[in-house]
């Protein structure tokens, strides 16, 4: 009987950038699942400028990032924080 053997997974070492930007959302606007990758849609809230004297009734939500995340990649940063992503969603 042959077995097969399964690809080791390389270890990797984090590597910090100090060149990488942050950036700052309010909300998860959008969460999808494709049955392959974990889309999130990261937004921040504007009020549009009301009319002089009245309070501020509308507004938009501006996606500032789209996080795409791979099978592999999403089930290696949701181990041991298996709500991880219903958090973010809240």
């Amino acid at each position: 009987m042959a077995t097969t053997k399964k690809p080791s997974t390389p270890t990797l070492t984090y590597e910090d950038r100090s060149d990488l930007l942050e950036t700052f959302a309010d909300n998860v606007q959008r969460m999808t699942f494709d049955g392959r990758t974990l889309r999130i849609e990261f937004c921040v809230a504007r009020k549009d400028d009301p009319p002089t004297g009245q309070p501020a009734r509308t507004g938009r939500s501006i996606p500032v990032v789209r996080l795409i995340l791979a099978p592999r990649r999403r089930a290696s940063t949701t181990i041991g924080k298996p709500s991880a992503v219903t958090k973010l969603a809240r």
